[in-house]
């Protein structure tokens, strides 16, 4: 894949309001990943999360639109889509639990890797976080450094309500310091942006 470009943002906001990022979460966020790694190494690697919380803590995962198994033996490529939940109720949440005693009922919704793929170049994955995992992981992966598009970015900015502007306590376009307010007039269109939010003040 060609390597994506474009502006940096980062937004510093208190603590309490790093749950509202939420939406953003849920839809879906760029990360920077080398292809060919297994969904493991993607997970613990690259997202920084331990083996031992995804195994104990991530109990559904989809690759593709389709539930995985086994992580080692499912591998992520230049614009796959990786979704990741912790327990779900009921029988759906049993069903699509990795690992479980009801997985075989999934049938063409379970994951089947062809091929193994080399390593090769640079590419990005999108990350989609469910349930307990957007605020467990959610911070984590926002202050590595997360890829959204334009016009995305600006749609969830611009439902934010005054609490968010007054809980804003620095901005940075490209390592300028900007008055956050003022991100609401931007225009980037698709144009990838690379987010990252910390917490500050």
């Amino acid at each position: 894949m060609k390597r994506m470009d474009g502006p940096k943002l980062l937004i510093m906001v208190e603590a309490t309001l790093l749950p509202g990022f939420a939406p953003l979460l849920q839809q879906g966020v760029g990360m920077t990943t080398r292809t060919g790694i297994s969904l493991k190494e993607f997970v613990c690697q690259v997202l920084g999360l331990t083996p031992e919380y995804l195994e104990t803590r991530i109990q559904t995962l989809f690759l593709n639109g389709s539930a995985v198994d086994d992580v080692d033996a499912a591998f992520v490529h230049d614009g796959s889509i990786v979704a990741l939940s912790a327990a779900m109720p009921g029988l759906l949440g049993a069903t699509l639990r990795r690992g479980g005693r009801y997985a075989a009922m999934r049938g063409e919704i379970s994951y089947r890797e062809e091929v193994r793929p080399s390593r090769s170049e640079e590419g990005i994955v999108t990350v989609k976080l469910f349930n307990l995992l957007v605020k467990e992981v959610g911070p984590i992966l926002l202050s590595k450094g997360v890829w959204v598009r334009g016009e995305d970015l600006l749609d969830f900015l611009g439902k934010r309500p005054s609490r968010f502007w007054a809980g804003c306590v620095k901005a940075t376009l490209d390592g300028k310091d900007l008055d956050p307010p003022e991100l609401l007039r931007m225009k980037w269109g698709e144009m990838p942006v690379i987010l990252q939010v910390r917490e500050g003040g």
